[in-house]
């Protein structure tokens, strides 16, 4: 916790440094100031208090006693995989985002002590994903195509597809790019497999991945 403490205090002083140094700046300086000396710091509590309460609700359901839960809470390992994801929860945007840090690490602390290794770094690959591409790496972890078309009716705004055709508009391309750039990056990831006759399917990292999280 050492390392996010000074972390903060070094945030806390860039504050005071930018708060002196953008006021002078009259169009967007007072509100410069005002969102790193207030609301990023106001937003990161929430989203932390936040992720800390479903941390609360996915351990309850384990039924563990509390002589154990602190027992596992209290290992090196365990502080340490929740110094991250609280450092991760602190910047997450969404509730989904909050939920799945939540349940990695629920899941590491009932991991035993030589899978910390795996657990941390699953939570940075973790990091390294936007919630799109957690629903592109679930829709093709589904084996049949009714499972998959009822997923993909559910998030249809996320993964309806975007195809880049002769005459078609910037915007269109545009959205075709993105979509693609979450498949490849996964690919590169070793999250899902390389496309195979049109077809991709996911890659055993990206199940353990999902699994961590839950899902």
């Amino acid at each position: 916790m050492s390392d996010m403490m000074n972390s903060r205090n070094a945030y806390d002083y860039a504050a005071i440094i930018a708060r002196g140094s953008f006021g002078p700046i009259p169009y967007v300086g007072p509100l410069l100031a005002e969102i790193i000396g207030t609301l990023i710091p106001n937003q990161r509590f929430e989203r932390l208090a936040d992720f800390v309460k479903k941390l609360e609700e996915k351990i309850a359901v384990l039924g563990l006693a509390q002589e154990e839960l602190r027992k596992r809470f209290t290992s090196p390992e365990s502080v340490d995989l929740f110094e991250d994801s609280a450092w991760q929860a602190a910047r997450a945007l969404s509730d989904e985002r909050k939920g799945h840090i939540a349940s990695l690490m629920k899941n590491g602390l009932m991991a035993e002590q030589a899978e910390h290794l795996q657990y941390k770094r699953l939570l940075s690959m973790l990091g390294e994903v936007n919630d799109v591409e957690i629903l592109v790496l679930k829709y093709h972890s589904f084996l049949s195509h009714a499972e998959k078309m009822e997923f993909f009716n559910k998030h249809d705004k996320a993964l309806h597809p975007h195809h880049a055709v002769v005459g078609s508009s910037r915007d269109e391309i545009d959205k075709a790019t993105v979509q693609e750039s979450y498949e490849d990056h996964l690919v590169r990831m070793g999250l899902l497999q390389g496309e195979k006759r049109g077809h991709r399917d996911i890659a055993s990292l990206g199940r353990l991945l999902l699994r961590s999280i839950d899902e």
